[in-house]
């Protein structure tokens, strides 16, 4: 009886850890897709929003902006910097396309 109680706890133990860890894959997944379709439509939310959103837009895609010699350099939050960058792509003998 006592193994029985102690196997049933862990079960319920495993469980929830498992239900916690499919929550955050989802949610992962959730903000993928948002960021995906916030790169995709930011040209336009651009051209169309007032200074503040505006603000709020380079706050959420920007990470700082600094000042090199006499060139503004904006580097990118992830997982923007991928999309600036672009994917490095090889062929099967290793070279670079």
């Amino acid at each position: 009886m006592v193994k029985t109680a102690e196997f049933d706890e862990q079960i319920r133990n495993l469980s929830l850890r498992l239900d916690v860890h499919g929550k955050s894959q989802a949610e992962y997944a959730d903000i993928a897709v948002k960021a995906f379709e916030l790169s995709q439509s930011l040209t336009n939310k651009w051209v169309s929003s007032d200074s503040i959103a505006k603000r709020h837009l380079r706050q959420s895609v920007c990470l700082n902006f600094l000042l090199e010699d006499k060139n503004l350099m904006i580097p990118m939050q992830k997982p923007f910097d991928i999309l600036v960058e672009g994917p490095n792509f090889e062929n099967g003998r290793g070279e670079r396309i």
